[in-house]
């Protein structure tokens, strides 16, 4: 019996929105080229790959948010353990 089984598998990481399962500056810049040029959306998962900052959208605050965690030291992007249940079902 599994309680939780999102924490038995966790296949998305977010703030990851380029898919290389390493967070850096470029998904920052693809978070950007999604919302404002047309780019193609996170992956694996539209919403949960792009949401760096938890809030269940994937908008300028999260490129903002990646930028102040790389380079400020600010706040570590939602552990994907966390997404599902402050978000709902994965999107």
């Amino acid at each position: 019996f599994c309680s939780n089984p999102w924490f038995e598998h966790c296949d998305v990481v977010p703030g990851n929105a380029d898919g290389n399962t390493v967070i850096n500056v470029s998904d920052a810049v693809y978070i950007i080229g999604y919302i404002f040029a047309g780019g193609p959306s996170p992956t694996p998962y539209a919403v949960a790959s792009g949401d760096a900052n938890g809030d269940c959208t994937v908008s300028i605050s999260d490129a903002v948010s990646l930028i102040n965690y790389i380079f400020a030291g600010g706040a570590a992007p939602i552990a994907c353990t966390l997404w599902p249940a402050t978000c709902g079902t994965l999107r």
